[in-house]
């Protein structure tokens, strides 16, 4: 479960990273930390860009360490990436609590706003990382372990794109009779 649950992680780790490389990525990401700052107040575009390159630096060693898993000590690495994961699910809810209609560009992209989708996500992952670090100290054959990375990676594709997925079965809404008169 291990590699299951690695594969998985650093698929979604890699995936958030990739998205927010870009110049113009990284800036929505960074008015989107500034955003879901839980402090009532303006953060202000310094302490913004830090965060954000702060966030971005602890997702990238997240992923890497997720990658090496089989090398490094894989309990100190499902800690970050369940910790990480509780404070964006917690910048979340404390969005959603508020009522505020705040911009998600969890991985890079700009339409997708915080939802219970995402809290959904994230506690998802939230579960593989904490199955990740119960099991850690099980060793598994070399080529079982693969295949479970590759069907962890695959799953952590699938839950990346949760609210993508989710969006495709939301039936619009019908019109009223005589709206647009």
């Amino acid at each position: 479960m291990t590699a299951v649950a690695a594969g998985a992680l650093a698929v979604v780790f890699a995936m958030a990273v990739a998205g927010k490389v870009s110049r113009p990525a990284f800036t929505r990401f960074r008015r989107s930390a500034a955003a879901l700052w839980p402090v009532p107040g303006r953060l202000g575009a310094r302490p913004a860009t830090a965060l954000a390159a702060a966030v971005l630096l602890a997702e990238a060693a997240v992923a890497a360490g997720l990658l090496l898993v089989g090398i490094v000590a894989p309990r100190p690495v499902f800690s970050a990436a369940v910790l990480l994961l509780a404070v964006f699910t917690a910048a979340q809810i404390l969005a959603l609590r508020r009522g505020r209609a705040v911009t998600c560009a969890c991985f890079g992209r700009t339409d997708t706003s915080v939802s219970r989708t995402g809290v959904a996500r994230n506690a998802v992952l939230i579960a593989l990382g904490l199955l990740g670090a119960v099991t850690a100290d099980r060793p598994g054959t070399t080529a079982l372990s693969l295949v479970c990375a590759v069907a962890g990676g695959v799953a952590g594709l699938v839950v990346a794109s949760l609210e993508d997925i989710v969006s495709l079965f939301r039936i619009p809404p019908v019109p009223a009779k005589g709206a647009g008169r």
